[in-house]
């Protein structure tokens, strides 16, 4: 057990130095790698959006709040006609 704190002091320590030491890269990012990354980061809410929405859709269905299927209130060309 006490090995396992070390090693996290260890690369808590690491990452300090690190932080503290570094220094700028003057990298550049042209036009296409910027879209690039924003487009990414768009594509990753709009996929949490719908993540969250199936997540809410089971959570009622699971607790019974939400109906399964149809809700019967249109009429379908495959049903029968009513006698009058």
């Amino acid at each position: 057990m006490s090995q396992k704190i070390v090693r996290r002091v260890d690369v808590l320590l690491m990452l300090a130095v690190l932080a503290v030491t570094t220094q700028p890269a003057h990298a550049y990012l042209d036009a296409n790698t910027g879209s690039m990354i924003v487009q990414i980061m768009l594509g990753g809410v709009a996929g949490l959006f719908v993540f969250m929405r199936l997540l809410l859709h089971q959570l009622l269905s699971a607790l019974g709040l939400k109906n399964h299927g149809h809700s019967g209130t249109t009429s379908s060309s495959t049903d029968p006609p009513d006698p009058q």
